[in-house]
């Protein structure tokens, strides 16, 4: 027979793999969130590179117009702002150098620049000191070396962006990709330790199973064999009930422990989401002037995916909760419920003209915040498929089926193929894609929580491009 002891180290043996599990997950999680803010600074320091690139660049090109004005006018306004923008340039030139100092090949691309604009430095102040001196400087102008050189400047400044540009988009797609991972690791360790949790305290309960049964088979040997001992194996066999609820009720409380616990992880995960989108917000409101179009795009892609796992953190909250909320019984009108919530959705849509058929039905017993979350969630669904259709129908009723009230919500929407029927009800499963309908596929695995929460079930039937519709029962 299993003692206390013995009992309380199989217990630890069985939560020790799933807490490891959990752990090595969150490092996981916590490594590749480090990983993808890394990865939204290197774009950001890339854009910063091209800006300034582009403003050094520009410079340059400016240059010559100044140079001819003041041949033109010998006004020596020109001459100056030509000076001006000959020490502008430098002081550019050093900030790019400064910033490419981790890339050896843009770094020595930087000094090519430099060399270039000496080059045409020299060709530019041969063209003033003839025309200070009264000499042929429009020979100069007509052989048109200072363009010659500026045209080499501008060739090394084009490819010195060009290479920018690329680095940029591989370092976009790397965030990208650092989005996705962060993403996907919030479902595995949602999923993964759910599964392998279940799985454990089955196995235990299992054993445990197996270890009672032992142990009143050998009580019924002994009772057998000795009468006297009808006593105190009866005793015996009262001590070991109370042992197995004893240790029903530490499972029970473990379980509470590791929900409390899960939740905790996924709410800490929204910090440093909401730190990605802040940064991204405020790199488009602060240096939208300096950002080319593949750089804002960029940007807005990146607080597009932080706000989508933010809603996917949101939504395993919410099912947690569901788990673990307080259920208060009371009468409730159904169908008073999906005039409300009908009338919300057409007040965010009045564009839409949906036939919303809602039929009287019995009233239910049940948690009345509860219930009209599931049918939120199923209205919100039948509203959903049903916006491509030119004339869209939903209809509420109810009926007796076996002595038991099944309310329905039918569509005349998008509909969807049985044969995919078993992961209708899954949590973050999805029949269509998010192009075709926006969702986090959720709802209907909140739905189902509820139902069964009431003592309930619910099904469904479909038909692609036929619509759906989805029974429930109330216990």
């Amino acid at each position: 027979m299993l003692d206390t002891t013995s009992f309380r180290q199989l217990l630890n043996r069985a939560l020790f793999f799933p807490v490891l599990l959990l752990l090595a997950l969150a490092a996981i999680l916590f490594y590749q969130i480090g990983d993808l803010i890394e990865a939204a600074s290197w774009v950001d320091h890339t854009d910063k590179v091209i800006a300034q690139a582009r403003i050094t660049r520009r410079i340059a090109e400016a240059m010559p117009g100044f140079q001819r004005l003041f041949f033109l006018t010998s006004n020596p306004l020109y001459r100056d702002k030509f000076d001006q923008l000959r020490v502008e340039f430098r002081k550019e030139l050093r900030k790019l150098q400064q910033d490419v100092q981790d890339n050896m090949s843009q770094e020595k691309s930087a000094r090519d620049w430099e060399i270039d604009f000496d080059r045409y430095l020299q060709v530019a102040d041969s063209e003033t000191e003839a025309f200070a001196s009264g000499g042929d400087y429009l020979t100069w102008v007509r052989r048109g070396e200072d363009e010659q050189t500026l045209e080499v400047l501008r060739a090394h400044a084009e490819q010195f962006i060009s290479v920018e540009s690329g680095l940029s988009t591989e370092r976009s797609a790397r965030a990208l990709r650092s989005g996705q991972i962060v993403r996907y690791s919030v479902l595995a360790l949602a999923l993964f330790f759910g599964t392998v949790l279940g799985f454990t305290i089955r196995k235990h309960l299992f054993d445990l199973s197996l270890t009672y049964t032992s142990a009143l088979e050998q009580v019924t040997a002994k009772s057998l064999e000795v009468e006297a001992q009808s006593e105190h194996i009866n005793t015996l066999n009262a001590g070991l009930e109370e042992r197995i609820r004893e240790r029903t009720t530490e499972l029970e409380a473990s379980n509470r422990e590791l929900e409390a616990f899960s939740y905790s992880v996924s709410h800490d995960l929204r910090a440093p989401l909401r730190s990605i989108d802040g940064m991204s917000q405020a790199l488009l409101e602060d240096y939208e002037p300096l950002l080319d179009t593949d750089g804002k795009k960029f940007l807005h892609r990146l607080r597009a995916n932080s706000r989508q796992m933010a809603v996917l953190i949101d939504s395993l909250l919410e099912l947690s909760r569901l788990t673990r909320a307080d259920i208060h019984m009371e009468k409730v009108d159904l169908a008073a419920l999906v005039t409300e919530i009908a009338a919300e959705m057409q007040a965010r849509e009045p564009e839409r003209d949906v036939n919303m058929e809602i039929h009287p039905v019995p009233e239910a017993i049940g948690d009345r915040r509860l219930l009209r979350i599931a049918l939120e969630n199923l209205l919100n669904n039948a509203w959903k498929y049903t916006s491509k259709q030119q004339t869209a129908r939903v209809v509420f009723e109810a009926d007796e089926q076996e002595g038991k009230t099944v309310y329905s919500v039918k569509d005349n929407g998008a509909g969807f193929d049985m044969a995919f029927y078993d992961k209708l009800f899954g949590a973050f499963q999805r029949l269509h894609s998010v192009s075709e309908f926006e969702g986090t596929g959720i709802g209907l695995a909140t739905v189902q929580r509820i139902v069964r929460r009431h003592g309930g079930r619910i099904w469904a039937k479909g038909e692609i491009g036929n619509g759906a519709i989805f029974f429930f029962t109330l216990s």
